[in-house]
């Protein structure tokens, strides 16, 4: 979850610690970067990247989302309502 946060924070959010249970992060004005996130099929990671996305300066990648549907599987149609804008594309084979 480190490194996802990380990837998309550049000046919004700073990491102030990691625990095996939380992370305790700061937010700061300015918004998010673009950023290509690898899921590893956590639908934590997927989820949160996909949210903390919505609040960036233009479009990023999660990648191996399929996991989402463990834990939420109206989780995109849910944000779809919400009025977000998000693309699913199935991995070229």
């Amino acid at each position: 979850m480190n490194c996802a946060l990380r990837l998309l924070s550049a000046s919004a959010l700073t990491v102030c610690a990691t625990y095996s249970h939380a992370l305790v992060i700061e937010g700061k004005e300015g918004r998010l970067e673009p950023a290509r996130i690898e899921s590893k099929g956590d639908h934590r990671i997927a989820m949160t990247a996909a949210v903390l996305a919505l609040g960036g300066r233009g479009p990023s990648t999660i990648t191996d989302c399929d996991c989402i549907a463990t834990s939420f599987p109206r989780f995109v149609g849910t944000l779809r309502a919400l009025g977000a804008r998000i693309d699913v594309e199935q991995p070229v084979e």
